[in-house]
């Protein structure tokens, strides 16, 4: 009865070991193109997650690590255009269809990352941003990715909340 039961647990991993699901054999080597700012996301709560070929992407990639204006292989940066936008204190739902809360930009929700923006969540602010696509030509993204983003370049005027 032992042996039965000791070769019933290897032969499983004999099988695995053999279709080299148990190796480093596994690996996935590809180019991918990484969004330039991180996108609002939720899995197990609300997080961060990198745009990858378009879309949320909730994984790490081995041997990377996302920074802003971080040394890569090959980037371009995203041209953008000059513009003043409002950022209100409060919260609201996305309205994308969608969970979670985005922020009031402009007046309407905004799911998107403004780079180098630290609120304080209970201030207003009136900001001198770049405005960038968030998605390099040619490539489309998931509607639940902004197809824009922003890069803070001076706060104009913080307006404290109560």
């Amino acid at each position: 009865m032992r042996t039965r039961g000791s070769a019933s647990l290897f032969l499983p991993t004999l099988v695995l070991a053999g279709c080299g699901l148990l190796g480093p054999e596994y690996l996935e080597v590809r180019e991918v193109t990484v969004g330039p700012t991180l996108a609002r996301c939720y899995g197990v709560g609300p997080q961060s997650c990198m745009v990858v070929d378009g879309d949320l992407f909730y994984d790490g990639i081995e041997g990377f690590t996302w920074e802003a204006l971080s040394e890569v292989s090959s980037r371009t940066r995203a041209a953008g255009t000059e513009e003043v936008i409002t950022v209100d204190r409060h919260r609201v739902p996305c309205d994308d269809g969608h969970p979670g809360y985005c922020k009031v930009v402009n007046g309407a929700p905004f799911r998107g990352e403004i780079v180098g923006f630290r609120p304080r969540h209970e201030d207003s602010y009136r900001l001198r941003v770049e405005r960038f696509d968030m998605f390099p030509e040619g490539v489309t993204g998931a509607p639940h990715v902004p197809a824009y983003g922003y890069r803070r370049l001076e706060t104009l005027e913080r307006t404290p909340g109560g």
